[in-house]
């Protein structure tokens, strides 16, 4: 097994925070995604127009990477640059019995193998 040399731990512990380490391969400070909650600068209407809503339910996440033109976060994910050498990606969530096609995490609005 191939371990980083730079590889650290991230904090705060929280899962979207840590899932947008692990999927894009940045900090924290390159995602903007340091909790479970975004400044999105805009007014969400699924979670009565906050504009720091909490990311981990689907029709936020959905509304928020929508607004932000499929990719709230603003990186390219390890997936989506896999995929444009050409590899064959899937994704499998063991949460969701639905798997979110606009998950920024996913790579772009289609999350299914291609």
């Amino acid at each position: 097994m191939w371990i980083s040399k730079t590889a650290t731990p991230w904090f705060p512990t929280f899962t979207t925070a840590n899932a947008s380490a692990f999927a894009t391969g940045h900090r924290l400070g390159d995602t903007g995604d340091f909790s479970n909650t975004i400044y999105t600068g805009l007014p969400i209407k699924t979670l009565k127009e906050s504009v720091t809503p909490f990311l981990e339910s689907d029709p936020v996440l959905r509304e928020v990477n929508d607004d932000f033109g499929g990719n709230y976060l603003n990186e390219q994910s390890i997936v989506a640059a896999a995929r444009a050498q050409g590899y064959s990606t899937a994704l499998i969530v063991s949460s969701d019995p639905q798997p979110s096609s606009t998950s920024p995490l996913s790579g772009g609005r289609h999350a299914h193998s291609r």
